[in-house]
């Protein structure tokens, strides 16, 4: 039940920055498709499920699965914000040990980086437009182009609000899925154990 809780929190966190795509967009939809995605995840590499996830509300909305890949790479970067929001508070609560004091600044330049990729998006596009027809690079274009459209969630504050307080919900409900997961092989461990 709090697995359940913490997958519908992470549909919540998409489901925010979907919204400002569409607003026919349900939660039930979202969340129908992260779990579609999750599963072929398991069974295919390279998280070939994010694409699943995409296909399968595209067919269902009538949204660009390009549109909503732009989606889910802000979904990735909100969760990682929010993840990043939940270490930066931890040492309050519980002694960090070293690895994941360095480990937290590795995939910290990963998350800057990311987030810096997400904004050449914009000028990236608007430079490949002057292309003459029938270039690659127009048609290249097109697909930032979608790719943007489904980073306009980052453009409005309510969304990301949304989207960032459900990735915390989701976070504290992960931890307690460990400690419950652990409790039930009969380890009772300590809160700095079960991080």
């Amino acid at each position: 039940a709090v697995n359940l809780a913490a997958l519908l929190f992470q549909a919540a966190r998409w489901h925010a920055v979907v919204r400002p795509l569409s607003k026919t967009v349900t939660l039930a939809q979202s969340f129908k498709a992260m779990m579609v995605g999750f599963t072929v995840s398991m069974v295919v590499p390279a998280r070939a499920g994010e694409l699943a996830r995409a296909h399968f509300l595209g067919l269902r909305t009538g949204l660009s699965r390009t549109s909503l890949l732009g989606s889910i790479v802000l979904d990735h970067l909100v969760n990682a914000a929010g993840l990043f929001a939940g270490l930066a508070v931890l040492p309050f609560f519980i002694g960090v040990p070293d690895w994941l004091r360095s480990g937290g600044w590795i995939a910290f330049a990963l998350f800057v980086v990311a987030t810096m990729v997400v904004a050449a998006l914009r000028s990236a596009a608007k430079g490949a437009e002057s292309a003459p027809d029938g270039h690659p690079a127009r048609r290249v274009s097109g697909l930032l182009v979608k790719l943007q459209q489904g980073l306009t969630g980052a453009r409005q504050p309510r969304a990301l609000v949304l989207s960032f307080g459900a990735s915390l919900l989701a976070w504290a409900l992960e931890v307690d899925v460990v400690k419950l997961a652990l409790r039930a092989q009969g380890l009772r461990l300590p809160l700095p154990a079960v991080f």
